[in-house]
């Protein structure tokens, strides 16, 4: 717009200087052709600035897609680490819980192997009182 706008600027002041020289009628067509040659150029420019105009538009377009497209892997990659984070947290509280449940095992198998020697000795014991009332009765 602002070089349109320094164009027809220009363009209006060549003009201006023709139409206050008392132009010829060849000096007008002179005017005509220099005004017809300025106008396709300004054209020409025009059409280059909008192709360069457009081009710009769809890079902004492309990075703007990109930068989403980034963003959406940012947040991707954050979900998947919160979730590992998470998966974590629950293996290290079943392993936490196993080394529990593995400690309170042992002790039960501990207890559970005393009670079994409590039992086998009271288990001799009473047969050791059985056989002396045994040899007692045969005597």
């Amino acid at each position: 717009e602002e070089f349109q706008t320094s164009m027809s600027t220009y363009v209006e002041q060549a003009f201006q200087r023709y139409k206050q020289q008392s132009l010829l009628p060849a000096d007008l067509e002179a005017f005509r052709e220099d005004f017809q040659f300025l106008r396709n150029d300004f054209q020409l420019e025009l059409t280059e600035r909008q192709k360069a105009a457009t081009h710009v538009e769809e890079e902004i377009h492309n990075i703007r897609m990109a930068l989403k497209q980034e963003q959406d892997r940012e947040q991707a990659v954050a979900q998947a680490l919160a979730g590992i984070d998470q998966l974590r947290k629950s293996v290290e509280t079943g392993l936490q819980q196993t080394t529990e449940l593995s400690t309170q095992l042992r002790v039960l198998n501990g207890d559970f192997e005393q009670h079994k020697a409590r039992q086998h000795e009271q288990r001799i014991a009473q047969l050791e009182e059985q056989s002396g009332e045994v040899e007692q009765t045969r005597q």
